[in-house]
């Protein structure tokens, strides 16, 4: 009996060891430099960004996610936030100022907001990037957001390469946007 509980547990050993060496290999960064993409689709560092489809303000429906031509940048905000507030005019310029190499798509999360807040939002700030209406929080659910703002980087391969949660000042979040679009 002893005998065969020793055996059990090497062999519970062995397949948890290779179960993690199996998936340190999927794990690892991304080179830039290498053709290998992960995968599966997380809303982590280093994995590919869920793809989604929202409709704007502006009645068009926007699709974020996978590969493309320019950087994407996400900003799930509402309106009362604050932080979201003090950011939203360096937005605005980063969205003109890299319009070329950058995409950013303003998701409010219309489920702790009201439409009518959220324009209003839009109006003060003239913000002029794509304003997407997450009217269930189902993409700042499946993006595991926890606070506003919340600012996602993804480089054109699709993959998320920098997330931040709360407000940075704006020289930050501006050299992580152009390291992003350098690569």
């Amino acid at each position: 009996m002893r005998r065969n509980l020793w055996l059990l547990v090497v062999i519970v050993l062995l397949v948890t060891i290779a179960i993690n060496q199996n998936g340190t290999k999927k794990d690892r960064p991304v080179n830039s430099n290498s053709s290998a993409l992960p995968t599966e689709a997380a809303p982590m560092l280093n994995k590919l960004a869920p793809g989604f489809e929202l409709e704007a303000l502006d009645g068009k429906t926007y699709s974020v996610g996978g590969k493309r031509d320019k950087v994407t940048m996400i900003n799930f905000w509402a309106s009362w936030c604050e932080p979201c507030q003090e950011e939203a005019p360096d937005l605005k310029r980063f969205s003109e100022q890299y319009k070329e190499k950058l995409d950013l798509y303003s998701v409010n999360v219309t489920s702790t907001d009201t439409l009518e807040n959220a324009k209003a939002f839009v109006a003060q700030y003239q913000l002029t990037n794509p304003i997407l209406m997450d009217t269930k929080g189902d993409q700042f659910k499946l993006y595991k957001g926890i606070a506003f703002p919340t600012n996602i980087l993804i480089d054109r391969d699709g993959v998320i390469r920098d997330i931040t949660i709360g407000v940075v000042p704006a020289k930050t979040l501006e050299e992580k946007i152009q390291n992003i679009i350098a690569d």
